[in-house]
């Protein structure tokens, strides 16, 4: 059994990880991985590079040389033996702790005979939220206007099955604020189902099967790369990607997954995944010159309007394809075919701007990725063509120095007409093409109290793009130093600078590019004052400048409150913050703690006061209740938001629940 202290330690590690996303990612299904992990760790003696993958927070270059440590040194007797593997600092360590054992062998099979072992497992969960002022788009009857059909809430429900941990089923089912329940296109009630089914361990060379919902991870994510996936940031061990190659899927995001049947083989050296997807996307279909044609994709998932309601699973999307990998010893080489076939031609404007846009049926993806680790380097990359003609590429390589010094850099050049639908890689634009790129930078550690981490990515995207009409360049540099107090805490100092390039008027084509330059300051805390308590904070200013408008300044300081009973059934956590900035321009954006398996980054913009509160309660041995509340204030606001969003009010304030049940 871990500590208490060790589970918080895992919540502050998933808001490492976390924390310099912005937006409505989808974190639940990374979350549910650290913590099925945390319920049943992995075995030491017999993991292997995709399982060690599947914690996120090493790096491709510690996971080779912990299994050859353990190759060259035999089974490991004791998790503390991870300290000799090169690499692995005691951060490193520190962190793996909660997720791995090595088994006390009589103990095993003791447990086996006397029957103790648990071969089933499942659980029920079903969360609930809503926002309490009500917005404009419940507000419209006007049948002929666009409004919001359903009503304010949000409700999730999951079940989880795992017998022996060979055999798992899951079925999640989300309803969207706004969206109707069991109306309009939504007769079945919610408008997400998802479920698969997942057998392990078949035969000797059927490793696993999937059936319904599931994800890819192959290569560097050039080609497809479904599920959580790290960018840049200061936990750069997520920079070169190491997938788990076929994965049941569990999230509650609405496009990035497969929905079909894959299957992963293994034949010694060899490992072969097939797999055939049917998914049906949101977006526009319309008739132009007596065909119909699929004019534009919708990735919001969201489903509330009578437009929204129309372009709801009206694109049938065919995925099918082969991801062939040999692997020897540190060396691993794999090749892969994609094929995307939408049952609509995808058409485009035939202006300057959409010169490379993807139009068609069919987009093929051809393509090889490469991983290779020696001594105290790690190389890796991929190249994948698309419809024969639009190449993208990504080089890398991670190097350990000395016990102290990590270093890392890597070359990206995603072509403009380049297309993969399912394509998540590094790189500073939102899709992967249209990107010529260099990146580098170390991490560097000094006996167990300073750590440095620091990178510069320089980019140019030499075609248009959204808001720019023409070529662009632009840099994204970072630095932070933090002192850490070995289990009690650490203090941090952040620099990043972003420069970039858009049209000088975004509101209109312009063909003056102006520079635009963001300067971010940031100093935050974490301590742990005793066993119960644990305080947070942080102070962060950020000066937007754009060339021939005026400039904008922004201030967010906030401060956490955690405390948890001594038995950790009953855990608080309560954060109050003040914001000040300019303009959305100026906007700061911040990762707050939320309910298990949610995670929230709200934008903190204008001027006003924000705090919320946190309730956690193992209420039984089989059950948990989760409670949030959070509010924010706007002294100097009529309203809020805009559109169908819009709030009458200077106030907004959500609430959320969630119970869990064990069976």
């Amino acid at each position: 059994m871990h500590s208490a202290a060790q589970v918080q330690d895992m919540d502050a590690l998933i808001q490492e990880i976390v924390a310099d996303y912005s937006g409505d990612e989808d974190f639940s299904d990374f979350v549910a991985k650290l913590l099925y992990y945390r319920k049943h760790p992995i075995d030491l003696n017999t993991a292997d590079a995709a399982q060690l993958a599947g914690l996120f927070f090493l790096n491709p270059l510690q996971i080779d040389n912990l299994i050859a440590h353990r190759d060259k040194s035999g089974s490991f007797i004791d998790v503390m033996e991870l300290q000799a593997v090169e690499g692995l600092s005691i951060k490193d360590v520190t962190r793996l702790l909660p997720f791995v054992y090595v088994p006390a062998i009589f103990s095993s099979i003791r447990e086996r005979l006397s029957g103790d072992e648990q071969l089933v497992t499942s659980s029920v969960m079903l969360r609930w939220d809503r926002t309490l002022q009500e917005k404009w788009g419940y507000q419209i009857t006007d049948l002929a206007r666009s409004r919001y059909l359903g009503s304010p809430d949000r409700v999730i429900l999951r079940y989880r099955l795992d017998y022996k941990n060979s055999f798992r089923f899951s079925l999640n089912m989300k309803k969207d604020a706004g969206e109707p329940f069991f109306a309009y296109q939504q007769k079945y009630g919610f408008d997400f189902y998802s479920g698969h089914l997942e057998i392990k361990a078949i035969s000797k060379n059927l490793k696993k099967i999937v059936l319904g919902d599931y994800g890819l991870q192959i290569g560097q994510g050039l080609m497809l790369w479904n599920g959580f996936a790290l960018g840049k940031g200061t936990f750069v061990n997520g920079l070169a990607k190491q997938g788990q190659g076929l994965v049941a899927y569990t999230g509650i995001d609405k496009r990035n997954f497969l929905r079909g049947l894959a299957a992963q083989f293994q034949y010694e050296k060899w490992e072969w995944i097939p797999f055939v997807a049917y998914n049906k996307l949101s977006g526009r279909v319309e008739q132009h010159n007596n065909e119909w044609v699929l004019s534009t994709l919708h990735s919001s998932g969201l489903h509330r309007t009578p437009t929204e309601q129309r372009y709801r699973k009206s694109v049938p999307l065919l995925s099918c394809g082969s991801n062939l990998r040999f692997h020897k010893g540190r060396f691993n080489l794999e090749f892969s075919a994609v094929l995307n076939r939408f049952k609509y031609r995808k058409i485009s404007p035939e202006d300057v701007a959409h010169r490379y846009d993807f139009r068609g049926k069919n987009n093929v993806l051809l393509g090889g990725a490469y991983r290779y680790a020696l001594k105290n380097y790690y190389l890796y990359g991929e190249m994948a063509l698309s419809n024969l003609k639009a190449l993208s590429v990504l080089n890398g390589v991670l190097a350990v120095v000395n016990p102290n010094l990590f270093w890392f850099g890597s070359f990206r050049y995603y072509a403009p007409g380049y297309y993969a639908y399912y394509g998540n890689a590094l790189g500073e634009g939102t899709k992967v093409c249209n990107e010529h790129a260099l990146m580098f930078g170390i991490q560097y550690q000094r006996a167990r109290k300073f750590e440095w981490v620091t990178y510069v990515d320089i980019f140019k995207f030499p075609w248009w793009r959204y808001r720019v009409d023409g070529p662009s360049a632009g840099m994204d540099m970072l630095t932070q130093f933090t002192y850490l107090w070995y289990k009690r805490g650490k203090l941090g100092l952040r620099y990043r600078y972003r420069f970039n390039q858009e049209n000088h008027n975004v509101t209109k084509k312009d063909r003056i590019i102006a520079d635009v330059n963001r300067h971010q300051l940031r100093l935050d805390y974490q301590v742990k004052l005793n066993a119960i308590w644990r305080i947070a904070g942080r102070i962060e200013g950020m000066h937007y400048n754009k060339a021939f408008n005026a400039k904008a300044l922004g201030l967010l300081v906030y401060q956490d409150f955690f405390w948890s009973s001594a038995k950790n059934k009953f855990k608080i956590n309560v954060r109050l913050a003040y914001f000040n900035t300019d303009s959305y321009y100026a906007r700061i954006y911040a990762y707050e703690q939320d309910i298990r398996y949610a995670g929230a980054f709200p934008v903190y913009n204008g001027r006003g006061l924000r705090t919320y509160l946190n309730l956690h309660w193992k209420m039984l041995s089989s059950m948990e209740l989760w409670a949030r509340y959070a509010i924010s204030y706007f002294p100097k606001q009529e309203s809020l938001g805009a559109g169908l969003e819009r709030i009458d009010r200077n106030i907004r304030s959500d609430i959320k629940v969630q119970v869990r049940w064990h069976i």
